[in-house]
């Protein structure tokens, strides 16, 4: 059972362009948003399939 996202597919579509066109690292932009780099990892999982 997975908790409820705090953000809908629209934003986390938008934070993940946003960091992976980011001039900083990966991790910190995922901090900048306050998610953690697995939050990130499954988004990116989830918006591919």
């Amino acid at each position: 059972m997975s908790k409820r996202s705090k953000y809908t597919k629209e934003e986390k579509y938008t934070i993940l362009k946003e960091i992976e066109s980011s001039e900083i690292s990966i991790e910190d932009t995922c901090r900048k948003f306050k998610i953690s780099y697995n939050t990130y990892d499954n988004w990116k999982f989830t918006m591919v399939n």
